[in-house]
């Protein structure tokens, strides 16, 4: 087991730099052990973000009566590496950038995640959104598909007016359609065909077919 080895070279308040081996952690600090068997304890400096783990090796400093506090990971026994602080973390690169990469990147927040910005852009060859519930609030939305599809057991629309400009509309309906209007305008350029088992045109008042010649039967 790595022992505290002290470095000749104490700090102008008489600090001395040490070389540590965490033991094991505590609720508000760490157990660290001596090359002669004693067994001290050491809390991290606000300066040290990487958490320390059970044989990790780490540079710590001797206070005298503010006590042992490690400044940095030196070796890890694990081969990932958490950043931990206490409390709130802020991160700015002051007139600069801030990059985030690896291989793959998680956010795993335990209560919310927020992203704000005069301007965000996503984008990746392939994605996938899954929430149980989903609200999208927009003044202006829109979207540009070669191709969409949508699979939904109910879809509820409510909206003041609709536009739709197609080339072609297909609807296959297994069921029942039904059409509630104040008033219905139907206008084709080259004809309209209605076909049925059974056609029934029921008014509460007149009937007009106007047109060049009518043809029943």
């Amino acid at each position: 087991m790595p022992s505290i080895l002290p470095i000749k070279r104490p700090t102008a308040a008489g600090a001395m730099l040490l070389t540590a081996s965490i033991l094991h952690a505590e609720a508000i600090g760490y157990v660290v052990g001596l090359s002669d068997g004693r067994v001290l304890r050491a809390r991290r400096a606000k300066g040290c973000l990487v958490k320390p783990e059970a044989m990790d090796l780490v540079l710590a400093v001797d206070a005298g009566a503010e006590g042992i506090f490690i400044m940095a990971v030196l070796a890890g026994s694990k081969a990932a590496t958490c950043l931990c602080v206490d409390g709130d973390l802020a991160m700015e690169a002051h007139g600069g950038r801030l990059s985030l990469t690896g291989r793959q990147v998680e956010v795993a927040p335990q209560e919310a995640a927020t992203i704000q910005a005069p301007f965000v852009r996503i984008e990746g060859d392939e994605g996938r959104l899954r929430f149980r519930t989903l609200t999208l609030l927009s003044r202006l939305f829109s979207f540009s598909a070669r191709r969409a599809a949508g699979v939904c057991e109910r879809l509820d629309l409510t909206a003041r007016h609709v536009f739709q400009r197609l080339n072609h509309l297909f609807r296959r309906i297994e069921g029942l359609e039904e059409t509630r209007a104040g008033r219905v305008a139907v206008q084709a350029r080259a004809g309209v065909d209605v076909r049925g088992g059974r056609v029934a045109v029921i008014s509460n008042e007149d009937v007009k077919i106007d047109g060049r010649s009518v043809h029943i039967g």
